[in-house]
């Protein structure tokens, strides 16, 4: 028994870090309990859509803070920097980065704003697509994020979890 609590253990520390510091998990106990609760790929599954779900709650409260910003300045900010303390306690971090906060670029009276996504990679904003998963003409299903491999960054207003 003390087997099965001492992978358990380790799983938690192992998902308690952030999602692009991640290290291959502890391998499952080979016993009847751990191979029929879960596969370290169902896991891994789990932690990719909790730390896609928080990337999207902190992008979006990022969204608003810029949002606010421009209506007491007329003008979106140049840098996040700008939103805190006033708008945002802090900056959130990247949950898919290794260290830092979301990508921003003003862009005219816009903004792009994003996060590197699963692969860690900074696509410069472009948008994770699928389009060999989805059929033709189903561009809105196509910026989901699906996969724990999917390459591209989430961008705010564009990618969603599904």
């Amino acid at each position: 028994m003390a087997n099965e609590f001492a992978y358990d253990d380790a799983w938690i520390r192992e998902v308690s870090k952030p999602y692009a510091n991640r290290i291959p998990l502890p391998k499952v106990p080979f016993d009847a309990w751990h191979q029929w609760q879960s596969s370290n790929k169902g896991r891994m599954q789990l932690w990719f859509w909790h730390v896609g779900t928080q990337t999207q709650s902190s992008l979006m409260l990022t969204s608003l803070a810029l949002h606010a910003y421009k209506l007491d300045h007329g003008s979106y900010p140049s840098s996040l920097a700008q939103l805190a303390p006033a708008y945002l306690e802090s900056l959130p971090a990247d949950p898919f980065a290794p260290s830092g906060t979301f990508k921003y670029r003003r862009i005219g009276n816009k903004y792009l704003l994003y996060s590197v996504g699963p692969d860690g990679k900074d696509d410069g904003g472009k948008p994770i697509y699928q389009s060999e998963n989805f059929g033709p003409g189903d561009t809105e299903s196509s910026y989901n994020i699906i996969e724990m491999g999917s390459t591209g960054d989430i961008v705010a207003g564009v990618n969603e979890m599904l």
